[in-house]
């Protein structure tokens, strides 16, 4: 998601004690501000007639529907982040892309507000859990949900087996980086999950993490099942954008320093490390 406006949105502050549904990534700068509460110029095009209808068209809008407890559509042109309540930036500041949830989340958290309006903590692990945040069972910190408009700059992308591949093939500056063979793999885990399965079952079938440790919190290990070219794809990486590394550091590292075949897993152990895409994300 973008943080390229200057000014201070309307927060709204979600007392929570969070797998994502509809989602986008997009651009960001690690050292700019919390989004402006203003839209930018309305874009043209076949967007405009639904933000000119009855649908949700700014942040003062969301926000007073969330306040009145009322539930209505929300225009395609906002978006909405998650940030814990003392922060001064959309996003953790090593990231050069962020999580942003598109309008049909926004219209859900208008659902969960009205429902569990008497409580508030419910409400926020509703919103953390569409956004996919993991260990809910314990999770108490405030925690902001930011309502803007992206700058005409920027543009989302969905994160999609063929959005990451993109993606990568265009930040290693290869058609090589994301290899087909991945991709089909990729694909294939997410997209043929059965009846009584999900991301997680996915992300293990990927990766060889065992589901039940990854429910509890388990470190990710070889102890856990995890396979060689996941882990070493981790460690080649280097640090998080959430710990002292940021993503251009994290992709440059794993392209100096990764030696192996980029298979699935590997793959998948750099969208883990550099793009803060956890085992909860749906692909």
């Amino acid at each position: 998601m973008a943080r390229g406006t200057p000014g201070t949105p309307p927060l709204l502050l979600i007392a929570a004690g969070i797998v994502l549904m509809a989602s986008v990534i997009t651009s960001c700068s690690s050292s700019t501000p919390l989004p402006s509460a203003s839209p930018p110029d309305a874009p043209t095009g076949p967007t405009d007639a639904v933000a000119a209808g009855d649908c949700i068209a700014t942040p003062a809008e969301y926000q007073a529907a969330w306040d009145g407890q009322r539930v209505r559509c929300v225009a395609p042109t906002l978006y909405g982040t998650t940030s814990a309540a003392d922060s001064t930036t959309l996003y953790p500041e090593g990231f050069s892309f962020a999580w942003a949830g598109t309008d049909t989340n926004l219209e859900t958290y208008l659902e969960l507000r009205k429902r569990y309006a008497g409580e508030p903590a419910k409400v926020g692990i509703g919103v953390l859990s569409y956004e996919g945040f993991p260990g809910l069972a314990d999770f108490d910190s405030p925690t902001n949900l930011e309502v803007y408009t992206l700058p005409q700059a920027v543009t989302p992308v969905v994160p999609s087996i063929e959005g990451w591949a993109g993606l990568l093939d265009e930040k290693f500056d290869t058609p090589d980086a994301f290899p087909l063979k991945a991709q089909v793999a990729l694909d294939e885990a997410y997209s043929g999950l059965g009846r009584n399965q999900d991301a997680v079952n996915a992300f293990e079938k990927v990766t060889g993490c065992t589901r039940s440790e990854l429910l509890v919190g388990a470190e990710i290990s070889e102890a856990m099942g995890c396979k060689k070219d996941f882990l070493k794809a981790i460690e080649a990486a280097g640090d998080s954008p959430y710990d002292t590394g940021n993503t251009e550091t994290c992709l440059k590292n794993f392209q100096d320093n990764y030696v192996g075949p980029r298979t699935a897993a590997a793959i998948r152990g750099v969208l883990f490390q550099c793009f803060d895409a956890g085992f909860l994300n749906t692909g």
